[in-house]
């Protein structure tokens, strides 16, 4: 007797493919998109919703390629797509060339082929391009893709000399993230070139702003853009590896907190860290205490550090806090994390968990770590002994959760 398939219900496999995407499972997803044709459509809504030319091992134009001839192949995959991530090359990567990234122009075609998309990000990772290195055409199909009304998500990384009037059409964008993006220098029509831009928007849609080793130019620029808006629309702020010897940086950051003081609810700032360390808080004169509605506060500790105790850093950056009921999440990245220096720093706990019985945080629900598992073992570890901390945060009713997922 020939064998015979099971009559599983489509709406169960669907909700099987559906669980199989929630965790990433593509594995799962490809077994199943060739299991049934009845399958097909569906696996491939969720294998090409995401595409990352950086999250595989094998030369940035080669990946492209693929991407573009399969796409070219089958249109119908084009409407499935909603996030693209394009990268010179993979991280690890710096021997590659990277002048197909900006050379390429059927990167125009490829945007074109892609109505649907909501998220986007560029990277290079093998160099640090100028913006006039990209052709005029592909520089063109960049800034026409920041102005779709679906575009929510826009990304750019490791670009010098970008035009000061484009970031008028990035802060249009809901979700902008700019890393090491370096901005041409500012002659003295600059601002006349920037107010001109400004004229042309209503305002400035930016909720979430992530920075990456931001330059005073750079501040400077989406300072003065920003600050044109009477109603600021910034809920979220994320200061990264700033350079905190830099005091024109400082102050022009400093600035821009000041400008959306009374909307951000999450300031996240992660300085850099190395091995011996340890995190520092935001250099003078910046203070936290002017976000009047904070709610959730994100920052980096580091317990393999030299410098003792392990949260000398973040007690101050807590005692600025002054928004009261309003705050009610505080999120700690561990860094260089090990089971034993956990353990070891007991009398650091005790601080901390002093800190947040203060009636400034009266308003707190839940404290977050988010560590880097190292292995299944570790990360279980690691787990159990960070939920035995902060027992009076805990007998108030505030809970503790760990998220060894970070990457």
């Amino acid at each position: 007797m020939a064998a015979t398939a099971l009559d599983i219900p489509i709406e169960l496999v669907e909700l099987i493919i559906d669980q199989a995407a929630a965790l990433s499972d593509r594995e799962t997803l490809r077994t199943l998109a060739l299991t049934s044709r009845n399958y097909v459509a569906r696996c491939q809504k969720h294998l090409f919703h995401t595409i990352d030319l950086g999250d595989r091992c094998i030369p940035g134009s080669e990946y492209y390629r693929r991407l573009y001839n399969i796409l070219a192949i089958r249109p119908s995959l084009c409407g499935y797509v909603r996030e693209l991530r394009m990268h010179d090359t993979y991280v690890w990567d710096k021997e590659s060339n990277w002048r197909w990234l900006v050379d390429e122009e059927s990167i125009c075609d490829l945007l074109d082929f892609l109505p649907a998309l909501t998220t986007f990000a560029l990277t290079f990772n093998a160099a640090v391009p100028s913006w006039m290195d990209f052709k005029p055409s592909i520089r063109n199909a960049i800034i026409q893709l920041a102005r779709r009304p679906l575009l929510h998500t826009f990304a750019l990384a490791n670009v010098k000399n970008f035009p000061a009037s484009l970031l008028v059409t990035l802060v249009t964008i809901s979700r902008l993230e700019l890393s090491n993006v370096q901005v041409q220098d500012l002659s003295v029509t600059t601002p006349l070139e920037v107010v001109l831009g400004i004229a042309s928007i209503s305002t400035p849609g930016v909720r979430e702003l992530t920075l990456r080793a931001p330059s005073a130019g750079l501040l400077l620029v989406l300072r003065t853009i920003l600050s044109a808006s009477v109603h600021p629309t910034l809920t979220t702020l994320r200061v990264l590896m700033l350079d905190a010897a830099d005091t024109l940086a400082t102050l022009e950051l400093w600035s821009l907190m000041h400008w959306g003081a009374n909307s951000i609810t999450e300031f996240e700032w992660r300085p850099a860290v190395r091995p011996r360390t340890p995190a520092i808080r935001p250099p003078a004169p910046i203070d936290i205490c002017i976000f009047r509605r904070l709610a959730a506060l994100h920052f980096i500790v580091n317990f393999h550090s030299e410098s003792q105790p392990v949260f000398a850093a973040l007690i101050p950056l807590l005692q600025q806090i002054s928004s009261g009921s309003y705050f009610h999440t505080l999120k700690i990245e561990c860094t260089f994390l090990r089971p034993a220096e956990l353990i070891a720093c007991q009398r650091d706990w005790g601080a901390l968990d002093e800190a947040l019985s203060q009636s400034a945080f009266d308003g707190l629900k839940e404290v977050v770590f988010y560590a880097r598992q190292r292995g299944p073992s570790r990360g279980e570890l690691v787990k159990t002994i960070l939920d035995e901390q902060l027992l009076l945060a805990r007998a108030r009713g505030v809970k503790i959760l760990v998220d060894a997922s970070l990457r």
